[in-house]
């Protein structure tokens, strides 16, 4: 929280969905010169991702269908086999008081969808 205005947020990350990760983690770094790293697997969600540090402890989650997860069948978290082109899909906020962050955005838009904690690990805490 920001001392100067108690209810300025940081974003966490930003959650941009894609058909192929191979596919987009290459043309990422040639559009913008940074290098993702492999962030994981989510197995109760069957999708995987991989992270490009924007600065600051934010970051760009490049996030798809893990297709090595059998166990989890289609429709998957996030919409990864619903869309029909790569695009942001979500958005996270850094709060310490999510039930009053959620109240606020959800007066600022309503249909806003389910506003839950979360939180991340990768092999080398690069993030």
């Amino acid at each position: 929280m920001n001392s100067r205005n108690p209810h300025k947020r940081l974003l966490d990350h930003i959650v941009y969905t894609v058909s192929d990760l191979d596919s987009a983690v290459i043309v990422l770094e040639k559009k913008l010169g940074v290098k993702s790293v492999f962030g994981g697997h989510h197995p109760t969600q069957g999708t995987k991702n991989a992270l490009i540090n924007l600065d600051n402890g934010t970051y760009l989650e490049l996030l798809t269908a893990d297709e090595a997860n059998k166990n989890i069948a289609p429709p998957r978290w996030m919409g990864v086999d619903i869309l029909t082109h790569d695009q942001i899909t979500r958005w996270a906020l850094k709060s310490k008081e999510l039930k009053k962050d959620a109240i606020i955005v959800k007066q600022y838009l309503p249909e806003m969808g389910n506003i839950t904690g979360g939180s991340r690990n990768t092999a080398n805490d690069f993030y």
